[in-house]
């Protein structure tokens, strides 16, 4: 060691910076202080603002650009009651869930040498050629990465 001044420097230096991290990470996981907060001093303010009603009115008469003349509208009149939302029907929409479809691709029977397609659905392996039926899926057309499948309306093109 040249320097040995330089060394008796350091040294300390270096011990104060360490100290200093230990006290704040020491500090920071120690300190779970209770604040007491009194109930009355306690104020709240509201997120929003209240509402506002709706104060706006259109000026619907000016002219019909197809017919070249004013048109009346009436306007409704306020009410000093609270207005009636409109009724909104609500259609009951079905959706048909498919099962789970996997493509596995073409095989070659070994019978007669036709080629079909292997296809599992919901888990279940099923060889496939054009116009079969399986569990209200038709089968369209197959070719060796992909196979056509309908239900109903819904036509679905699953590949490998």
């Amino acid at each position: 060691m040249k320097n040995k001044k330089i060394s008796w420097f350091l040294l300390p230096a270096v011990l104060c910076i360490w100290g200093v991290i230990g006290w704040k990470v020491y500090a920071a996981i120690g300190d779970d202080e209770t604040v007491a907060v009194n109930e009355n001093e306690l104020h709240v303010t509201p997120d929003r603002a209240p509402a506002i009603p709706d104060t706006y009115n259109l000026l619907l008469d000016y002219r019909d650009p197809f017919l070249d003349k004013p048109v009346p509208v009436k306007m409704p009149k306020k009410n000093s009651s609270t207005p009636i939302p409109p009724k909104i029907e609500k259609k009951e929409t079905v959706v048909a869930v498919w099962p789970v479809l996997r493509y596995a691709g073409l095989v070659k029977q070994s019978k007669d040498g036709k080629l079909v397609g292997f296809l599992h659905v919901n888990g279940v392996s099923h060889f496939v050629k054009s116009a079969d039926v399986i569990d209200e899926l038709v089968i369209g057309k197959v070719w060796s990465d992909s196979v056509e499948v309908r239900r109903g309306k819904e036509r679905r093109v699953i590949t490998k």
